[in-house]
């Protein structure tokens, strides 16, 4: 009645092959005499499991087996590959296995869940009123490792690191191209939507899911005619929907939490891009800084000698008049020294003071701006000794 998810798997999203793996059992009895208990193991060719499952042909016990106290049979079924789900026995001997065992239509869901679950399936008989357990049908999963891209399982890649060329591009690329940042913020924006979205949704799934529980329990309490096989199947159905919101509630918590880790270093990435940018305007702005420098100290050199040429200490016109008449008449007058007496000394002290002065104001500066930086510092400091103890070093390594 409820097995529609068991149809589709069993149709649509399961592989059978006996070829490809092993089939095995497990038996252990005791003799009813001596508690003495025995044991009995072995492999099976597909075409013998019906014969195991009713103990015919080469698996039909001896008397003293059957009058034991207590039997366990266990039958051991390899499975192939993680997905899909792929068994190594014919549908055909599952489907033998299924009906012969009581498994309820939950037990191949369960089986193709990666997340594990487990399930019990209990059935009664009744006789003269009185009620006995007439099997009790235990399935369980375990939780499979999920595929890191591809790559391999989770547990191979504990020990050792796998590069991605790919990934290293689009993070160089990232860095540097704007575009590309654009085009993955609004991806990594539009994927935490969803996977919010998602969230939301399965806790409406769990409120739906206490509601059919709800009115299974008030089914159950006001009509007692209702069948139990069809109620152990419900609430087998209603067990396993449960366990697939928790399983996937857990899968987008964590892919939530991998996105804001991305976000992280999205945002690292851009940081980075404009603290390279930053970089190079500092470096330019300390290229013209030395430019401007030079030209500095070049103005101071020439500023005096400039200076004094453009007084009236050189007669030019009487040289070219000299030289058209053939005269001697010097050009520079003889109170010339007053030009090496005065710029020497005053280039000297202009390359000095300017050095100088250039020290005090930067230490003005310092002194200035820098305090208030260097004062909270020694303030946290402060506080976190009288809220923790000093601040503990750690020990210098040698190489």
């Amino acid at each position: 009645m409820f097995d529609s998810e068991r149809l589709q798997i069993l149709e649509h999203r399961s592989r059978w092959n006996p070829e490809k793996g092993s089939i095995g059992y497990i038996e252990a009895w005791d003799d009813g005499l001596s508690n003495n208990v025995y044991l009995k193991s072995g492999f099976l060719e597909d075409s013998e499991v019906a014969e195991w499952l009713h103990q015919t042909g080469r698996f039909v016990p001896p008397d003293w087996q059957r009058e034991g106290t207590a039997r366990v049979r266990l039958l051991l079924c390899e499975r192939i590959e993680f997905r899909p789900l792929w068994f190594a026995m014919s549908r055909e001997s599952f489907l033998q296995v299924e009906e012969t065992l009581g498994l309820p239509s939950t037990s191949l869901a369960i089986l193709a869940w990666a997340g594990g679950k487990q399930h019990s399936h209990l059935t009664f008989t009744q006789d003269k009123g009185v009620r006995s357990l007439e099997s009790l049908v235990l399935t369980m999963k375990q939780p499979q490792m999920f595929q890191l891209g591809n790559l391999g399982m989770t547990g191979r890649l504990v020990k050792r690191t796998v590069e991605d060329i790919r990934i290293t591009t689009n993070m160089n690329r990232m860095i540097t191209d704007e575009k590309a940042r654009i085009n993955t913020t609004a991806l990594l924006s539009t994927t935490l939507e969803d996977v919010v979205n998602m969230l939301r949704t399965l806790e409406w799934d769990e409120e739906y899911i206490k509601f059919l529980l709800r009115v299974n329990e008030d089914v159950r309490r006001h009509h007692g005619g209702v069948s139990s096989e069809a109620d152990l199947e419900l609430c087998g159905l209603i067990e396993l929907l449960e366990a697939e919101r928790r399983s996937i509630v857990s899968f987008t918590s964590t892919m939530r939490s991998r996105l804001d880790i991305q976000f992280n270093v999205l945002y690292n990435f851009i940081a980075q891009g404009g603290n390279n940018l930053n970089m190079q305007i500092a470096a330019n702005a300390g290229l013209d800084s030395t430019a401007m420098k030079l030209m500095a100290l070049v103005t101071m050199l020439f500023l005096s000698p400039t200076r004094i040429f453009s007084m009236s200490m050189f007669n030019w016109q009487v040289s070219n008049s000299s030289d058209s008449t053939g005269g001697g008449e010097p050009t520079v007058v003889p109170q010339f020294w007053i030009y090496w007496a005065v710029s020497l000394p005053l280039t000297v002290a202009i390359v000095i003071g300017w050095p100088v002065w250039w020290h005090f104001q930067k230490s003005y500066y310092e002194t200035k701006f820098l305090r208030s930086e260097k004062e909270n510092v020694v303030f946290e400091d402060k506080r976190h000794e009288n809220a923790h103890g000093p601040r503990r070093r750690r020990p210098r390594q040698g190489v």
